[in-house]
C-alpha cells in the first residue's frame, strides 16, 4: 500500500496491532483526493456483561406442633431449606485484538492538515481508552483496549421460618373415645384369632393409661357423656383383663371345653341364633351402607332404641339367674381359706416334730425347704395346660422365703380365696341389682344418659374388684402336671408328710374347681352390667343423631356404637357358631371344619338392600328375603349334616348295653359313716378293651340291702344317694386318648344321678332333673323336634365319679347300708376292625405312680412312649413290641411285668411281647428305700428324655 511505511513509524509495542488505516494522495493530471484504506474501520468490541441465573424457590416456613407432653428436645422443627443457588455466570471474553490503533497518513501533494506537505497520526475516537506517547516522546497516540464482560452472580433463596412446639392440654388428652374404642376393638380381633399376648399386651396398656387419666384433675373437666363412655371401655377392657389372666378363650372357656348340651340342643339354638342375627345384622349394614334417605334413617334409629330397650330388660332379668352362684363361691372360697390355713399350721406342727427328732445329719433335712415349699404349694391353683394363653411353670416356691421369719412368708401369700372374698362380689352385685331396678326403659320419664351415670359406679366397682381376683389368680396358677410331680417327690421323701400330701393334692382339687367356676362367675358378673351400660349409650347417641333430623350419620359417636352392636350381633352368631363345633367334636371325637362365611353373608346383605330399596321400610326384610339371607348361614349346617351322614354311612353305629357291679364292703362303711366315696369306671376294668368311646346313659341302683335301728313308730326312713359326674372327661378311641372339660360356662353344675330308697315300703325312685326345668329348655328351643332331642351330653365313663349318702327319718333312727348294687347304662362303639390295644398300667395303682415307658414301635397315633397309666393301639398283623420300664421312679424300683390275671411275664424292665389281641400289661414297682433321686428316669439303654402328651 502506497505510505506503508508511515505505518511503522506508530513506533509502538508489539502488542498492539493497527486494525485500520487510510493514506490520502492526489491522483496525477486530476484535482482530485485518493483515499486508500486498509482493514475496516471497526474497533474491537468489548465481552457483554453476564446475565445471572433467577432466584431460587423459598423453603417453607416450619409448622407448629401442640402436643400433650413437652417434646420440644425431640422435635425439628426448623423450616425448610430454598431452592438450590445457581452458579456464577461470566462475562463476555474481550474482542480482539484486545490492543487496537488506527491511524491515517498523507502524502506530499496533498496538505489538507495545515500545510504540512505529508504526515500521519492516530485517529481519535470517543472509545479510546488509552492514551500515551510514542517512544522517544515524539508523538502522542490513541489506542482502545478491549474489555471482558462482567461476571453474574445467581441469587440466594430464603431458608423458611422455623416453626414451633406448643405444650398444651394433659399427657393423656389423645384418649379420645372414638380413638380408644378402634384400639380395643383391634386388641379383640387379635383376641379372638388366638393372638393371646398381643392381646393381653395392649389390652393391660388401655387400662393403665385410663386408670392414670381418671386420676388427672383434667378427667373432671370432660364432659360427662366423654366420661361416661370412657368410663364403660374401661369396665369392658376390666372383663378381657379377667378372661385373658384366666386363660380362657374369647368366649369365656377353658382349653379343651365342650358344653354340656348335647350337640342336637346347641344346633338348634344356632339355628334359632340365625333368625334373630339376620334381622339385626342387615339393620346396622342397612344403616351404615344405603340409604341417603334422613327420614328412613331417623325411623331405622328409631327401630332400633325399641330393640335395645326391649334388650336391656331381658338382661335385668338374666342377671339375677346367671350370677345366683357367686355366694356359693364366696362360701367356698372361705372354707378353702380355712383349710389353706389348717394345712400350712399342720406342715408347721410337722416341721418343728422332725426338728425335735431329728439325729445329727451330714446332708440338709429335706423337710427344712419341703415343707415350706408344700406350705407355698397350698396357695397355688393346678391347671390343665390350656391351648390358648399357656401357663406357666412353678414358680420358684423356696426363694422368695423370709430367712428370719419364713413362715410368715408363706402364709401371707394371697390366695384366690382370699382375694375374692376381698372383693366383696356379692355385695357389689345386690348393690347393681338394686340400682337397675330403677332403670324402666319403658316408663315416660326414661332418659339413657341420666340411668349410665346411675349405673356406672357400680358397675366399675364390679368390674375392677374382679380384674384384681383375675390378676392373682394368673400369678397363682401352675400347670397340674407339675404339682402333682412335686408332691409326689416329696411324699417320696418321708412317711409322715405322705398323709399331709393327700390333704393338699384334695384342697387343690378342689381349688381347680373352684377356679373354673370363678372365671366364669367373673365374666357373667361383669358381662351383663357392661352390656346394658352399653345399650343405654348406644341409645342415648341415637337420639341425640335423630334430635340433628339431618346428616343423622354424621355423627362419630353413633357409628362408633353401631359399629359395636354389628359387632356384638356377629360375635354372639360366632358364640353360637363355636358351641356346635365344640359339641360336634365331642359327639363325633373328630376335628370340625366348618367355618361361618361372613364375607358371603355381606355381599348377599348388599344385594338385598338394593332389591329392598323400593320398599317403604327397606330397613326391615320381608320374609322371603329374610329366608334368602337366612339360607347363607344354614349353609353351615348343611356341611355339619353331610359329614355326619357320610360318619354314619361308613361306621357302625353306637351300642348300647348295661354293667352292672356291686361297692366293695369298704366303700360302704365310707358311705355309711357320711363319708363320699370316689370311683372311675374305667380304672375299675369293668369295660373290655374293645369298648371305646364309653359314656354314661344313666347310674341306676339297684337291689339295696338296707338295716335300720329305731326307736318308736317308723314315719319316715329314706336313703339319697347321688352320683356326681366330675365334669371332667377322658374317650379313648384306637388308643387315643382325649380329654374334655364340661364344667365351664353358664353351665356350672356337672351331671349328676341319683336314687331314693324308701326302706320302709323297700322301692326305689330315680332322682332326675324335674320336667319343669326340662320344659323350659325345650321352650326356648323354639323346634318342632324339640320335645325328641337328647338334651345334655352323655360324659365319658372314664372320669371320677364322687358317691355321697343322705339319710332322711326320724331322731334316733339309724340306717345302714348292707349292700349295694349298680347298674350302669352306656353307650360305645366297638373296636375298628384289626385294631388291638395295648394298656399299660404301674402298679400298685394306690402309690399314683408316674413311671416312664418307652415303646419300639409306633402306635395308630404315632406315639412310642408314655407315662403312668395309657394305651398304644395297633393295626395290622400280629404285631412284636418291645417296651422299656423306668427302673426307679422315686423310691419305687421296678420288681416285674405281669398280665392282668397277675402271672409274671418278665423280671427284667425290658420285655418283647406280642401284641395279636388287647392285652394288659402291669409294671409292678416296689419300695426301694429312702436314698433315691425323687422321680430319676433310668432307662438303662435309653435314656433320652422325652416329652410326654399330659393326657395319653
Amino acid at each position: 500500500m502506497e505510505g506503508k511505511s508511515s505505518y511503522y513509524q506508530a513506533n509502538l509495542s508489539s502488542a498492539y496491532q493497527i486494525v485500520y488505516g487510510i493514506h490520502y494522495s492526489k491522483g496525477s493530471g486530476f484535482v482530485k483526493t485518493k483515499h486508500h484504506p486498509w482493514g475496516r474501520a471497526e474497533w474491537p468490541t468489548d465481552g457483554e456483561n453476564a446475565t445471572p441465573g433467577g432466584t431460587p424457590g423459598s423453603g417453607g416456613d416450619g409448622g407448629t406442633l401442640t402436643a400433650t407432653l413437652d417434646i420440644s428436645s425431640q422435635v425439628d422443627a426448623t423450616g425448610g431449606s430454598c431452592g438450590k443457588q445457581d452458579r456464577v455466570y461470566r462475562g463476555g471474553a474481550s474482542g480482539e485484538p484486545r490492543y487496537s490503533v488506527m491511524i491515517e497518513s498523507w502524502d506530499k501533494h496533498e496538505e489538507p492538515f495545515g500545510g504540512h506537505s505529508w504526515g500521519w497520526r492516530y485517529l481519535q475516537h470517543a472509545g479510546f481508552n488509552r492514551h500515551g506517547k510514542t517512544a522517544g516522546g515524539k508523538s502522542d497516540y490513541w489506542a482502545y483496549v478491549t474489555k471482558s464482560g462482567s461476571s453474574a452472580s445467581s441469587p440466594a433463596g430464603r431458608n423458611g421460618d422455623p416453626g414451633s412446639v406448643v405444650h398444651a392440654g394433659h399427657p393423656l388428652s389423645w384418649l379420645h373415645r372414638l380413638l380408644l374404642n378402634e384400639l380395643l376393638e383391634r386388641a379383640k380381633n387379635s383376641y379372638l384369632r388366638g393372638d393371646i399376648e398381643r392381646a393381653q399386651e395392649k389390652i393391660a396398656e388401655y387400662a393403665e393409661l385410663l386408670d392414670i387419666y381418671q386420676s388427672l384433675e383434667a378427667w373432671n373437666e370432660l364432659e360427662e357423656v366423654t366420661k361416661l363412655e370412657l368410663g364403660r371401655i374401661r369396665n369392658e377392657i376390666a372383663g378381657l383383663l379377667a378372661r385373658l389372666n384366666s386363660h380362657l378363650d374369647y368366649f369365656g372357656n377353658p382349653a379343651g371345653w365342650v358344653p354340656l348340651l348335647s350337640f342336637e340342643v346347641n344346633r338348634t339354638i344356632f339355628d334359632n341364633e340365625i333368625d334373630r342375627a339376620v334381622e339385626v345384622l342387615y339393620l346396622y349394614y342397612w344403616l351404615g351402607e344405603k340409604t341417603r334417605d334422613d327420614k328412613q334413617r331417623v325411623e331405622a334409629l328409631e327401630r332400633l332404641q325399641v330393640k335395645l330397650k326391649q334388650e336391656i330388660e331381658d338382661l335385668k332379668r338374666r342377671y339375677g339367674k346367671t350370677t345366683e352362684a357367686v355366694p356359693e363361691l364366696e362360701l367356698q372360697a372361705s372354707r378353702i381359706s380355712n383349710e389353706i390355713n389348717l394345712l400350712q399350721e399342720k406342715l408347721q406342727n410337722l416341721e418343728e416334730e422332725l426338728r425335735q427328732t431329728a439325729e445329727k445329719q451330714l446332708e440338709e433335712p429335706w423337710w427344712k425347704t419341703g415343707l415350706k415349699i408344700a406350705g407355698t404349694l397350698c396357695s397355688v391353683v393346678p391347671v390343665y395346660q390350656p391351648a390358648l394363653g399357656a401357663v406357666g411353670g412353678l414358680m420358684n416356691l423356696g426363694a422368695d422365703f423370709d430367712k428370719d421369719n419364713p413362715w410368715k412368708t408363706i402364709t401371707g401369700t394371697v390366695d384366690i380365696a382370699t382375694a375374692f372374698s376381698g372383693a366383696r362380689v356379692s355385695q357389689r352385685k345386690e348393690e347393681f341389682e338394686l340400682v337397675s331396678k330403677k332403670v324402666d326403659t319403658k316408663s315416660q320419664e326414661f332418659k339413657a344418659l341420666q340411668s349410665a351415670r346411675s349405673l356406672q359406679d357400680v358397675t366399675t366397682a364390679l368390674s375392677k374388684g374382679l380384674e384384681g381376683v383375675a390378676k392373682v389368680m394368673a400369678e397363682r396358677q401352675a400347670p397340674k402336671s407339675e404339682v402333682d410331680a412335686l408332691l409326689r417327690k416329696l411324699e417320696a421323701e418321708s412317711e409322715e408328710f405322705k398323709q399331709l400330701s393327700k390333704e393338699i393334692a384334695t384342697l387343690l382339687e378342689r381349688k381347680m374347681d373352684f377356679a373354673q367356676q370363678l372365671a366364669s362367675a367373673l365374666q357373667l358378673v361383669t358381662e351383663i352390667p357392661n352390656a346394658i351400660t352399653t345399650n343405654l349409650l348406644a341409645i342415648d347417641s341415637a337420639g341425640s343423631a335423630i334430635a340433628k333430623g339431618k346428616q343423622v350419620l354424621n355423627d362419630g359417636r353413633l357409628a362408633m356404637h353401631l359399629g359395636a352392636m354389628e359387632r356384638r350381633a356377629k360375635e354372639r352368631l360366632l358364640k353360637y357358631h363355636y358351641y356346635l363345633a365344640k359339641s360336634y367334636e365331642y359327639r363325633l371325637l373328630k376335628r370340625y371344619q366348618g367355618q361361618l362365611d361372613l364375607d358371603r353373608v355381606f355381599t348377599e346383605m348388599e344385594h338385598l338392600a338394593r332389591l329392598n330399596m323400593q320398599s317403604d321400610k327397606p330397613y326391615q326384610l320381608s320374609k322371603e328375603r329374610f329366608e334368602s339371607l337366612k339360607g347363607v348361614y344354614q349353609d353351615a349346617l348343611a356341611r355339619i349334616a353331610e359329614e355326619i351322614f357320610t360318619v354314619y354311612n361308613n361306621d357302625p353305629p353306637e351300642l348300647s348295653a348295661p354293667r352292672r357291679f356291686s361297692l366293695t364292703l369298704d366303700e360302704i362303711g365310707r358311705l355309711n359313716a357320711d363319708e363320699s366315696i370316689t370311683f372311675n369306671l374305667m380304672n375299675l376294668e369293668i369295660f373290655g378293651l374293645g369298648e371305646e368311646n364309653v359314656r354314661i346313659v344313666d347310674i341306676e341302683v339297684e337291689r339295696p340291702e338296707v338295716s335300720i335301728e329305731d326307736v318308736g313308730e317308723r314315719r319316715l326312713a329314706e336313703v339319697d344317694l347321688r352320683f356326681e359326674h366330675s365334669g371332667v372327661s377322658q374317650l379313648r378311641q384306637a388308643g387315643r386318648v382325649i380329654r374334655f372339660y364340661h364344667a365351664a360356662g353358664e353351665m356350672l353344675t356337672p351331671t349328676v344321678w341319683g336314687a331314693r330308697y324308701d326302706v320302709i315300703d323297700k322301692i326305689i325312685t330315680p332322682i332326675k332333673p324335674s320336667a319343669a326345668s326340662d320344659s323350659l329348655l325345650r321352650s326356648l328351643l323354639k323346634s318342632d323336634t324339640a320335645a325328641s332331642l337328647m338334651r345334655y351330653s352323655r360324659p365319658a365313663a372314664w372320669a371320677d365319679i364322687t358317691v355321697s349318702r343322705e339319710v332322711k327319718a326320724d331322731m334316733g333312727t339309724v340306717i345302714r347300708i348292707e349292700n349295694l348294687r349298680l347298674n350302669v347304662t352306656y353307650d360305645f362303639t366297638g373296636e375298628s376292625p384289626g385294631v388291638r390295644v395295648l394298656h399299660v398300667k404301674a402298679a400298685p395303682e394306690s402309690a399314683n405312680l408316674q413311671p416312664y415307658f418307652m415303646l419300639d414301635r409306633l402306635d395308630l397315633s404315632g406315639r412310642s412312649d408314655g407315662r403312668g397309666d395309657f394305651y398304644r393301639a395297633y393295626k395290622g398283623l400280629p404285631t412284636m413290641v418291645q417296651i422299656v420300664a423306668q427302673d426307679r421312679c422315686g423310691r419305687w424300683r421296678f420288681d416285674q411285668w405281669t398280665d392282668q390275671a397277675g402271672n409274671t411275664l418278665g423280671k427284667r424292665p425290658h420285655l418283647k411281647l406280642e401284641v395279636s389281641e388287647d392285652r394288659v400289661l402291669k409294671a409292678v414297682y416296689l419300695p426301694a428305700g429312702w436314698a433315691l433321686e425323687p422321680n430319676s428316669v433310668n432307662l438303662r439303654d435309653a435314656r433320652q428324655e422325652r416329652t410326654v402328651n399330659e393326657s395319653a
